[in-house]
């Protein structure tokens, strides 16, 4: 089935900058990712000063987005040793900003308790319109489990899946984290192929 972008931004998760105007948060907006070209996967550079006074402007949102169509870059995850909650959080900040990331949403918090590591989590977004009033058809939902910790390799393996089916772009994209260390990570999207 075709279906016609509707006039007004939809909140969607996508990948590559660059601000649109404001959109509705629901329980599950409408969030996408670009599937070509893949998103490059990039470790944090600690030293760099241009990454960190990013790390320092990403907000951190447990529900909602950005008031902007976004783009998805990945999952971002603290699952270690830190001295506290505050350290959890600029490490989960600072890997974000290694993707070039505005924000983070769903996060979820998991306090490490009697010596187990402190689990931080999200999904690193920024703004970016890559639909750009496309339309699109629709080819249908993609879901995929890995276990904790392989987050990274579930947010790729859903585009790759969406991909073999004919998909360009993943809308509605959500990370859902599992509660303990035996939980599954599960990534789940509409696949679609947007055409002009």
């Amino acid at each position: 089935m075709t279906r016609l972008l509707p006039a007004t931004p939809l909140l969607v998760l996508l990948v590559l900058g660059g601000c649109a105007g404001p959109v509705a948060a629901g329980p599950r907006g409408p969030v996408a990712y670009r599937i070509d070209p893949p998103a490059e996967e990039h470790e944090p550079l600690t030293t760099d000063p241009q990454t960190i006074a990013r790390a320092r402007d990403v907000r951190v949102l447990a529900t909602g987005s950005l008031p902007c169509s976004t783009e998805a870059l990945g999952p971002v995850d603290v699952h270690e040793q830190v001295a506290d909650e505050d350290s959890a959080l600029e490490i989960l900040k600072l890997r974000a900003a290694a993707l070039g990331a505005e924000a983070i949403v769903h996060v979820e918090f998991e306090h490490g308790e009697a010596g187990a590591p402190t689990h931080l989590s999200g999904l690193a977004i920024r703004c970016h319109d890559v639909l750009h009033g496309r339309r699109y058809d629709v080819i249908g939902e993609v879901e995929i489990d890995a276990p904790m910790g392989d987050e990274e390799a579930a947010f790729h393996a859903l585009l790759d899946t969406a991909a073999r089916r004919g998909a360009n772009v993943v809308l509605h994209v959500e990370f859902e984290h599992g509660e303990g260390a035996n939980e599954i990570t599960r990534v789940h999207g509409l696949a679609v192929h947007a055409f002009d």
